[in-house]
């Protein structure tokens, strides 16, 4: 069953899509279509609608769980206690660690500052290559709140969030620079959302998922219907997953459930290691385009070949551990003879912890993999409704209605379909500022 469906209408959404091979659809792409049925339009927007009411409402209950008000702090006030800060410490410790910054061992030096400050940093636009000249600290601190968002810890934010000063709200969609890479927080519920309805979305179509039928996902058989082939689903594990230069922390939860490595994608599509591979599938250059949502070869290409597209010709993917894989090890090492306490030494050195939520690697949908996937369309919705909380305590808004009308016309839309002007438009708001998809 899919998640929230007593709130969120899912079968409503799936009765508009169907499942097309690439050779039934005149863009060539593996994907869930439009039908381009009458009162479409008016649908899919009420699905929208019943969504964005369900965050609403999720993040009104959260917030009735915190006192109704917190006093300011002062600017030196300590917000982050030891308890979270230790919590938090190994995530912080690897962002830095990604960044190629200074690395102390100790859980209470990798924070270096645990005050309201955390909150008060604000974000201006930086020359091209100057970011982390200027916004060093400021970066930083936003990791850390972002890392507070991913680990549910709403007290810290509310209290943070009290303060007069406080500047979150212009880290929303900060950037590099005005040509770089997104690098705000608005990345930290843009993933989850990805996830969270991709998954849904597969759930409502089973002739996709069928276990006997997926096993093998490199089978290129006409008859077969594999979900893992589909644009939407390759799109989001590649956007969910995939390097983000700055902004990698984003894609740590989504890379543990996936089964993922850090160093699997090529950063943003580019330079693909294996040129030779990559021109099999596509006579264009070998990259993604300026970012991961890009169509590429999203849909067009088997999943297995998917996975394999930017890495040297001899590597396919690198085995990660399942939770009980490392304690198997360990009782094997402990059967040697070796005490406990090495046999830890030695996994730990050898980096060999779990690496992956799925027991069944790479089919989230398989049925033994289904107490995994329910934890963790949880875990997306409560980031995407934290979120939410966050940016009312500060008094803005998550304009949630184009965020999902975006992720679905990015998940949905094919280039070259004889449906892509048809089932939606796009509209620039009065002022010019943003634009937004209306289904039609």
């Amino acid at each position: 069953m899919a998640h929230q469906t007593h709130n969120i209408p899912w079968t409503l959404l799936s009765s508009h899509l169907k499942y097309s091979r690439a050779s039934q659809c005149s863009c060539g792409v593996t994907n869930l279509h439009p039908r381009m049925q009458p009162n479409q339009g008016r649908e899919l927007t009420f699905f929208i609608n019943a969504f964005v009411r369900n965050i609403k409402e999720h993040s009104g209950c959260e917030r009735k769980k915190y006192p109704n008000h917190y006093n300011p702090p002062s600017n030196d006030e300590i917000i982050l206690d030891e308890r979270t800060a230790r919590r938090i410490a190994p995530t912080v410790r690897r962002v830095k660690m990604d960044l190629n910054w200074e690395n102390p061992r100790r859980d209470s030096e990798v924070i270096e500052d645990r005050t309201v400050k955390l909150f008060l940093t604000e974000y201006h636009h930086t020359p091209c290559y100057q970011f982390l000249y200027f916004q060093r600290q400021g970066f930083l601190n936003l990791q850390v709140v972002a890392t507070l968002l991913l680990y549910g810890e709403m007290e810290t934010i509310l209290r943070g969030c009290a303060h007069r000063d406080v500047a979150i709200e212009g880290w929303l969609d900060a950037r590099e620079c005005q040509c770089g890479y997104e690098l705000g927080w608005e990345l930290v519920y843009e993933k989850a959302l990805t996830a969270y309805i991709c998954l849904n979305l597969l759930y409502c179509f089973p002739e996709t998922r069928d276990s006997t039928s997926s096993s093998s996902s490199s089978s290129t058989s006409d008859d077969k219907k594999d979900y893992r082939g589909t644009k939407l689903y390759q799109y989001a594990v590649r956007t969910c997953t995939g390097k983000h230069k700055l902004a990698d922390l984003v894609t740590y939860p989504h890379r543990q459930f996936f089964g993922i490595p850090d160093d699997h994608w090529s950063s943003a599509g580019f330079y693909v290691k294996n040129k030779q591979h990559w021109l099999r599938w596509s006579p264009h250059t070998c990259m993604y385009g300026s970012t991961s949502e890009n169509p590429g070869l999203y849909g067009l290409v088997p999943f297995r070949e998917f996975l394999s597209l930017e890495r040297p010709a001899e590597d396919v993917i690198s085995y990660q551990p399942f939770g009980s894989d490392a304690a198997d090890v360990r009782g094997l090492l402990c059967q040697k003879g070796l005490p406990v306490e090495l046999a830890l030494d030695i996994m730990d050195l050898a980096g060999y912890e779990p690496r992956r939520r799925l027991r069944i690697e790479h089919d989230p949908l398989h049925p033994e993999n289904r107490e995994a996937l329910g934890k963790y369309l949880t875990y997306c919705w409560q980031i995407i409704v934290r979120c939410d909380m966050m940016a009312r305590e500060i008094g803005m808004e998550i304009p949630w209605h184009d965020v999902i009308s975006k992720c679905l016309v990015r998940m949905l839309d094919s280039k070259g379909c004889r449906h892509e002007k048809r089932w939606y438009r796009t509209e620039w708001s009065d002022d010019g500022s943003f634009w937004s998809h209306v289904f039609s």
